[in-house]
């Protein structure tokens, strides 16, 4: 196993000598094999090891898990970060599912802590069955090369050493070399797309090809080369069509509209995500509606789509960019915070609670969630307030000496002007 995963990271470039690297440790036994694998290449390739685990506040076996990973460094002699994101509330703000919102917290988290670690490099359990899984998830959504190209061995900072062995594989490897690992109880639940693929699909059709998982593997390795040079045929001709401007993209129409279809596609992602977009938030229907919208165009008309970025044509370009929508005007407000419990207020919401000093660690009370706070009950004078701001307002920042206009502070958080009062 050491073996293969060696040739794996020579192959795909993943590490260099001396590189220091974050390992992402959920307590499981895919990270649990990854993390005792790159401790045991440590000396050979000089690495440097750090540890990086977030508890997601989803599940009760959460805290355990996270005290299961600061052993396990301890007594690898590792330094460890350990960090704490509402997974829940995050799910609610952004009106996602409960796998993408942890997804899109756990890799704020490991990037966050791969800054503060000094890591080039953030290392993730993901393995065969898991690419295999993806590539059949995407396949039953409807995808293109990209999606059916899978998981990459490595995208920026992020490694993935394991991509070439199995879940078997690894399992077997758990129970050879001793390593105890957290069963995730959530896995074993089919409401999750991802679980009934993994729990009932792919069984039943490994019954038909037993190869299934290095088959797949495979079809996303032909597939990422393909998509590979389409994106590069993409690029090549972006350049020579497309201007920004006054914070607004330009993209030559008739030039659009003599390229490929297949390049078109990807154009329009392209373009998406330099105006603003997120490369996650741009469906395939979008991209038709946007196709189909282009094939006759009306200057002084737009198409909407997600992240508030506005598709128009000025009688020569296509023009994307984002539209300013008014902020209504927020009058003052003052509510008493609920503790514990949840309190309203115009424009959001604030959970409290009560906890034990003793269940808290320094990692917890200075946390790097900026919407999280921890405060004394003994020092502070209840009630507390949730309120705007007012005129003259003036605090203490955290780690800094004398005071500040909380005018200025949001300015310098580039908040504008007109949403400052939302702000609690």
């Amino acid at each position: 196993m050491l073996k293969k995963i060696e040739k794996t990271i020579i192959k795909y470039g993943l590490i260099c000598p001396g590189d220091q690297i974050l390992v992402a440790v959920s307590g499981g036994p895919d990270s649990v094999a990854l993390l005792d694998l790159l401790y045991r290449l440590k000396d050979t390739w000089a690495l440097g090891l750090r540890i990086a685990h977030l508890d997601h506040m989803f599940r009760p076996e959460a805290r355990k898990e996270a005290e299961f990973v600061k052993r396990m460094a301890r007594d690898l002699g590792i330094p460890v970060i350990v960090g704490r994101k509402n997974v829940p509330l995050y799910m609610q703000e952004k009106g996602l599912s409960a796998q993408e919102a942890a997804r899109e917290l756990r890799y704020k988290f490991l990037q966050w802590a791969a800054a503060r670690t000094g890591c080039q490099k953030i290392a993730v359990a993901h393995h065969a069955s898991d690419q295999a899984e993806t590539i059949i998830m995407n396949f039953l959504r409807g995808t293109g090369p990209a999606g059916m190209a899978g998981m990459p061995s490595k995208r920026g900072k992020i490694i993935r050493p394991l991509l070439e062995v199995t879940g078997e594989e690894i399992n077997e490897y758990c129970r050879q070399m001793g390593l105890s690992s957290c069963t995730d109880p959530s896995n074993l639940k089919t409401i999750y797309f991802r679980n009934l693929i993994r729990l009932e699909l792919v069984p039943y059709l490994e019954k038909f090809n037993p190869r299934l998982v290095e088959g797949l593997s495979r079809t996303a390795s032909i597939f990422r080369e393909e998509d590979r040079y389409l994106t590069g045929e993409m690029e090549k001709r972006l350049t020579g069509l497309m201007r920004l401007e006054k914070e607004k993209l330009f993209l030559n129409f008739q030039g659009f509209q003599s390229l490929p279809l297949a390049l078109q596609r990807r154009m329009l992602r392209k373009c998406f995500i330099l105006a603003g977009g997120g490369s996650r938030e741009l469906g395939f229907d979008h991209v038709d509606e946007g196709l189909a919208w282009l094939a006759n165009p009306q200057k002084g008309k737009s198409l909407k789509w997600p992240r508030g970025i506005i598709l128009g044509f000025d009688g020569e370009n296509i023009v994307l960019g984002k539209k300013d929508l008014p902020v209504p005007r927020i009058r003052n407000f003052a509510v008493p915070l609920e503790l514990p419990g949840r309190t309203l207020f115009p424009g959001g919401e604030i959970l409290a609670q009560f906890l034990e000093r003793d269940d808290l660690g320094p990692a917890d009370i200075i946390s790097e969630d900026p919407c999280l706070a921890h405060l004394d009950e003994a020092r502070v004078k209840l009630p507390l307030m949730i309120r705007n701001r007012r005129p003259g307002d003036r605090f203490c920042p955290l780690g800094l000496e004398g005071r500040k206009k909380l005018k200025d502070f949001l300015m310098d958080l580039k908040i504008p002007r007109e949403g400052r009062s939302l702000v609690p």
